[in-house]
C-alpha cells in the first residue's frame, strides 16, 4: 500500500503543466517517484483525488522514466541554462545549477540572429 500524491493516476503520471516545477534528470522529481514505485512495488497505490486503488507494471514504469528522460532533452534543447530545470527554477538547488551536463543552446542562438 502507498499514498501517493495528485500528480499520480491510474494513467501514470498526471502531469499537464509544463511549468509544474519538477526536477528533471535521473534520480530526481518525478523519476526518481518512479524508481520508488519500482523499489517498493506496491499492490495498492492510494490518490485522495482517485475513488480506486491502482498500480503500475514493470513496463508502465519505464515508459514513464523513458517520456521523463525525453523531457529532459526537449527542454534542454529549448532553454540555453546548465539544466533544463535551472529554466524555471532560478532560485533552485545549487546542484543544479552546476553538477549537471550542459546542452545546447540552439534554439535560443537561431531566434537571436
Amino acid at each position: 500500500m502507498l499514498f501517493v500524491g495528485d500528480s499520480f493516476t491510474p494513467g501514470g503520471i498526471d502531469d499537464y503543466c509544463a511549468q509544474n516545477r519538477n526536477w528533471l534528470g535521473k534520480d530526481v522529481g518525478f523519476d526518481r517517484c518512479v524508481a520508488l514505485i519500482e523499489r517498493l512495488r506496491p499492490t495498492h497505490i492510494f490518490n485522495c483525488h482517485v475513488d480506486v486503488a491502482f498500480d503500475f507494471t514493470p513496463e508502465q514504469c519505464r515508459f514513464m522514466h523513458d517520456n521523463l528522460a525525453q523531457r529532459e532533452q526537449l527542454f534542454g534543447q529549448l532553454f540555453p541554462w546548465t539544466t533544463p530545470t535551472t529554466a524555471w527554477m532560478p532560485l533552485g538547488s545549487a546542484h543544479f545549477r552546476t553538477s549537471r551536463r550542459r546542452y545546447p543552446a540552439t534554439r535560443r542562438s537561431s531566434m537571436s540572429s
